[in-house]
Order: C-alpha cells, then structure tokens, then sequence
C-alpha cells in the first residue's frame, strides 16, 4: 500500500516536473519574443530619429547656396546633433587643411577652439586626421587615449590645448565629391559618460557626405560668381583698352605690304580721311610726301628689325609735329601710335604771346592791378595804379601802403589784405580815401585773391581796383530821383483813392435815383430804357471805382483788409456761377465740388475772387466751349480751379500778369477788354491776404487754368484782416 502511494506520488512530481519545465520553456520564449520586439522597435525608433536627423540636416543644407553660410550650417548641424564641439578643416590650394569654421555646444570652449586653429593638421603627416583625409574613410576614435592626443598634438602648447578641450571620444568624417577628399570634419564629445559608437559614425558619415555636396555646390557657386565678378571685370577693362584705343592717341597698323589693316577715330581726324578710303591702301600712296622723311627710314626699320621705335617728325601738308611710337606686328607688319605734339611745340610761342598780350592789358586797362607779398610791400603796379596813386613804379615796389598812403586809407587796405590772407579766397569790396595828388576822396571797388604756389601755399596777395567816384555820385543822385519818383506816385495813389471814395458818393446819388425813378409806376415807357442804362452804366462805375479803392488799400502798404468768418467755398461758387450764367446766357460753366469746402474766409472777398476768374474765363473763351470749376477740400486746403479753352496767354504776358493796369484782348473780337486791369490784381491780393496762392497754366490745345489754394485757418498774425 504504501509502495503504491509511494509511487502514485513521484508520477505526480514528474508529471508537475514535466509542466514546470513547459511553463519555464514558454516563459523563456517570451522573453526572447519580447526582447527582440524590443530590439526591433529601438531600431525602427532609431532608423526613423536618424532619417528625421538626415532630413533635418539637408533642409538646413538647402536653405543657402552661399559658401561661408553653408560653412556655418554644417558646424552648428554637427553641434546640435552629434558634438559637444566640431571643427571644419578644408584643403586650401597649396594642398594643406586650413581650420575655416568651428561650433560649440559651451561658449566657454570657443575661445580654446580659436586658439587651436593655428594648429591645423598637416597632410601627409602621420595623424590621425592626415590618415582619414588621405584613406577617404571616416575614423572613430571611441576612447581618445594619452597616446593619441600625445600622436596629434604639434608641440607643448597644441598639447596643452588639447588637454583643456578634454576630448573623450570623436569621429574624422572626411568630405568627399566624385571620389576625391577636400576635407575634414572633426566631431568630439567631451561629456565623460558618453561614447561615440558604430552607429553614430554611420550618421556622422551620412551627415559628411550630405555636408560635401553642399560645401562642392557652394564653392560651385562661389567660384561661378567670382568667375563671372572677374569676367565683368574684364569686360570692362577690355571695353577701357578698346575705348582708349579708339578715342586716345591717333592709331593705325600696317600689314607687311604697308597696306592699312586698322584706323581708329582719332587717326582719321588727324589724317584727315575717312576710314572707308584708307583701309586696305598703302600708306605711302596715301601720304607720299613721307617717303622723303624720317617716316620712310623708321618705319622699315621697324619691319625689317623687328624693333620698336619712338621719334618726333613735321608733317608740312597738315602743319603738324607728331611724336610715334611703332612696334612690329605678328604679322610682319608695323602698329604706328603717333600723337599731335604741334600745340607743345608751340606752347611756348603762345606763352610769350600770352605775356606780351597780359602785358598789353595791364598796361592799358582803366583799372588799377597790384601784386603784394605777405609782408604788404608792393612787387608789381601796373600803370593804371601809378594814374590812381600819381606814383611811378619804381616808387612802389618794396614798399608797403603805410609808407605810401595817408593812415586811414593804409589801415583800411592792410585790414582788407588780412581778411584775404585768412578765408585764402577772392574778396569784393569798397574802399574810400584821399589819394592822389588832387586831394579828392575816391571810391574804389576792388577785387583782391591769394595767390598760391604749385602745393597750394600762399605766396602773394594780388588786386583789382577801379574808381568808382563818379558812379557813386550818379548812383546818389539816381537814388534821390527814386525817391522823388516814389512820393509821386504816392501822391498818385492817394488822389485816386480820394477821387474814387468822391465818385462813389457821388454815383451813389445817381444810382439810387435811377432806382427810384424806375420803381414808379408813371414813368413813361419811353424813358424805362433811358434810366435802365443809366441804372446798369451807373454798376459798371461802382464796380470800377470799388476795384479802384481796392487798388489803393492794396498800395497802401497795409495788403487787402478781409473779414475772417465761418465760410463754404462750394456755396460762394455755386452762387457765382449761377450768376453769371444768369448775365451770360448759353453760356455753359460747369461746376464741380468734391470733399469739405468749409474754412474761416471772407466769403465776400472770395466771392470776388470766383465771380473775377469765372468771368474773365467766360470772355476769353469761345462762346460754344465749357468753363470748368472746380472746388476740392484737401486736407488743411480747399483748391479752386477755373479753366476755359481758347488761345492761350502768350509767353511773355504771363511773367506780368497779376501786375495792375494788365489787360487781355477778347477772345473773340481781338480788342482789349474793357475795364482798369486790376481785376487779377485784386485777386491775386484777396487770395495772399487769406494766406492762399494763385497760379496759372496756359498752353496751346490744352487751354488755361487758374488755380487758387487757400488754407482752412488762419496762420498766425496774418497781415491785412480785420476782426
């Protein structure tokens, strides 16, 4: 019995044996399951950071084509995703790396990374970067050792750089294009916990090749635009020679056979042919008489020798000295440059003729010319100072004004030689004292300058001098005659302005009784007709003397009086133009207001102003065009424009044309208008007292238009109003 429970019991164990190794199986395959899920997602994680890092690092690539920005892009990539610092080395043209760029994730190590700079690694050396650079294969360094920084530093002090950069782990990622390596970048990492690994040298060698055709496209780039900088630049410097060529010293190249090949411009001025005609001829068929001068002999020599060769020569048939230069030619033949020197060689003729000529004006000009030094003291007088002073040359010379001339005037003269000496520039003034041997005062306007060496420095002080007496005299007694002229017209003026407030008393009487008499209701229709026109002669007359009035306020000095109110220059318009279309029918005056017309005016005197510009648009237009008017608020202004077709103002009326007393001819009869001419005039002086100005513009086809423009308000203290 118990054998058999004995064994009952052990079948149990092995069978739960049995279970619990295939729990343990199932649960080990699981976890491998498990695991390499794990391994399996990390990977995917990690396959997609590196293809986000990769896209990342060529967006950033694309964004410039331009070499040193694209230099910066790639360090500050290498920073941000791989390095806590990075350097860029680039192989110059003699062959070596020059450190271009460096990046650092700690400010604090630029200033070592700088200092590094001055050791770049030499190719061909046994470094580790000369290594990497030469094998086109990265290196990765996982543990930077004592050894290897002792095999890359160059002396102590590199060494002890590299020390203080504290490298751990780093990878040389080589840049290369098309099979060829044009240089290094360095990736460091001096956290002491990390390590650079496989796959982070998988990146990084990506990211290098990804960073070399960037670097390739922009240095393309750069090359191409410097390419096309010089290209430019010779262009223009080929378009100097050939502008210097054609325009310079006169130029001609002869073939072997002495035939022309080439003419520029200057040589057919001076030959006096044009280019069509000497072309392909023979020079000495061209110019025989050269064949018997010094042109002949050098010439061949030049050929024949193959020599260049310089020489002066006068060519009778044009009267001309020409100094040439020849050179043989490629081709067997002779380039002449040959330059007209006749103007040198006769320069000096002309100089002593200039002499002689300067000569002749200083001894037979009105005027006194004198030369100083700096001391004061006379170096030449010419005879004109010896008519003014009554004293020979050879008084003056070395001798200074005080020696020669009363006190006050000397002072007056060496005060005015001082202030020449100090602004060094020409001074125009008056002097006044008694010279002469008559003892009369004179008056002399004269015109005194420096006189400076070649380097600029003052050497003499020079004078021009002209009596003036007499035309003082005149000019005093012009003036009295202006001043006298001026109280007439004053006078004038005010007659009229007392004759005109007279009329206006008088013509009052009349126009009022003319009014009366034509509101009874006996009048007789015979004399209806006779009073009307007394009645309308008598508003002609008013309207007369009230511009007469105006006329003399304006003259008064005190400018055209206004009452400054509340006013809407739309409003005055439209009452303007219905009137005078109303005096004036079929006439058409269109009117047009555009934005705020309101401002502080007269509205009187602007009325005037319209009711005078609409007019005279209306007379001296043709009787089936328009007159437009238009009023616009701008701003601080309000603009009133009046245009009317017809021939336009002559030229040399406009200059003149708000003068009083101007009258225009009708435009359709020719004669003058009728009127005093001071309707522009009163307008112009309504328009300056509102602080306002009037222009015109009047041209053939496009007819004539007024245009005032008035400020809303007042300025401050404006002249000529009344409250």
């Amino acid at each position: 019995m118990d054998d058999h429970a004995e064994t009952r019991d052990q079948e149990q164990i092995r069978l739960l044996d049995e279970e619990l190794r295939a729990v343990r199986d199932e649960r080990d395959r699981l976890r491998r399951e498990l695991a390499a899920e794990r391994e399996r997602c990390e990977a995917v994680q990690e396959t997609r950071a590196r293809l986000r890092l990769l896209s990342e690092v060529s967006a950033a690539l694309a964004e410039s084509i331009h070499y040193e920005v694209t230099l910066r892009t790639v360090a500050r990539l290498a920073t941000t995703h791989l390095a806590d610092y990075a350097m860029l080395d680039l192989l110059e043209e003699d062959g070596q790396l020059r450190r271009l760029e460096l990046s650092a994730r700690d400010p604090a190590r630029l200033d070592l990374l700088r200092r590094a700079m001055s050791y770049p690694p030499l190719v061909g050396s046994a470094s580790p970067v000369a290594r990497a650079l030469e094998g086109r294969r990265p290196i990765l360094v996982r543990e930077v050792s004592e050894g290897w920084l002792d095999a890359a530093a160059r002396d102590e002090e590199h060494r002890a750089i590299l020390d203080a950069l504290a490298p751990r782990s780093l990878m040389l990622v080589p840049l290369v294009v098309h099979g060829r390596s044009f240089g290094i970048l360095n990736l460091v990492i001096a956290h002491p916990a990390r390590r650079y690994d496989e796959r982070d040298l998988a990146v990084a060698e990506e990211i290098g090749r990804r960073a070399a055709f960037a670097l390739e496209n922009a240095r393309l780039y750069r090359d191409a635009q410097r390419a096309e900088a010089e290209a430019r630049a010779l262009a223009e410097r080929l378009a100097r020679t050939v502008e210097i060529l054609e325009h310079g010293d006169a130029c001609f190249v002869l073939d072997k056979e002495w035939r022309f090949v080439l003419v520029n411009e200057n040589q057919e001025r001076l030959s006096r042919m044009p280019r069509a005609e000497t072309l392909g001829k023979s020079f000495w068929e061209l110019f025989p008489p050269a064949m018997k001068m010094r042109y002949w002999t050098e010439y061949h020599r030049v050929r024949d020798e193959r020599v260049p060769c310089e020489f002066e020569e006068y060519y009778p048939p044009y009267d001309i000295w020409t100094n040439v230069t020849a050179y043989p030619t490629r081709e067997g033949g002779i380039a002449v440059f040959f330059r007209d020197t006749t103007a040198q060689r006769k320069a000096e003729q002309r100089r002593l003729e200039t002499e002689g000529r300067l000569q002749a004006i200083l001894d037979h000009t009105p005027a006194a010319i004198y030369l100083k030094d700096l001391e004061g003291r006379y170096l030449l007088v010419n005879p004109g100072w010896e008519r003014f002073t009554g004293m020979r040359h050879a008084e003056a010379v070395g001798r200074s004004d005080i020696e020669l001339f009363p006190p006050a005037f000397a002072e007056q003269v060496r005060a005015n030689d001082a202030r020449v000496a100090a602004l060094g520039e020409s001074v125009a003034i008056e002097e006044v004292g008694t010279i002469g041997g008559d003892g009369r005062l004179r008056a002399f306007f004269s015109v005194k300058f420096p006189l400076r060496d070649p380097a600029g420095a003052l050497i003499a002080l020079g004078g021009i001098s002209l009596d003036i007496t007499d035309r003082k005299r005149m000019e005093e007694a012009l003036r009295e005659t202006v001043e006298l002229l001026r109280q007439e017209v004053e006078v004038r003026e005010m007659l009229m302005g007392v004759l005109a407030h007279d009329l206006r008393n008088s013509l009052g009487s009349v126009t009022f009784s003319a009014a009366a008499l034509l509101q009874r209701p006996d009048l007789p229709e015979g004399m209806v007709r006779s009073v009307q026109r007394v009645a309308s002669s008598g508003r002609r007359m008013e309207g007369l003397i009230y511009q007469l009035l105006d006329f003399t306020r304006a003259r008064s000095g005190g400018g055209m009086p206004i009452d400054r109110r509340p006013a809407n220059l739309h409003e005055i318009c439209r009452v303007v133009v219905e009137e005078i279309e109303t005096a004036n029918p079929g006439r058409r005056v269109a009117l047009g207001a555009v934005g705020d017309g309101a401002g502080a005016w007269d509205p009187d005197r602007l009325g005037q102003v319209a009711s005078n510009l609409v007019g005279n648009a209306v007379t001296y237009s043709p009787l089936d065009s328009p007159v437009e008017v238009r009023v616009e608020g701008a701003g601080d202004r309000v603009i009133l424009s009046v245009h009317n077709q017809g021939p336009p103002i002559p030229p040399d009326v406009l200059p003149t044309l708000f003068d009083p007393f101007r009258r225009g001819r009708h435009a359709r009869s020719g004669q003058a208008s009728a009127g005093l001419g001071l309707g522009l005039y009163i307008t112009d002086q309504i328009v300056r007292a509102h602080g306002g100005a009037i222009e015109v513009r009047s041209e053939a086809g496009a007819g004539t238009t007024f245009t005032v423009t008035l400020p809303r308000e007042p300025a401050p203290a404006a002249g000529g109003e009344r409250g």
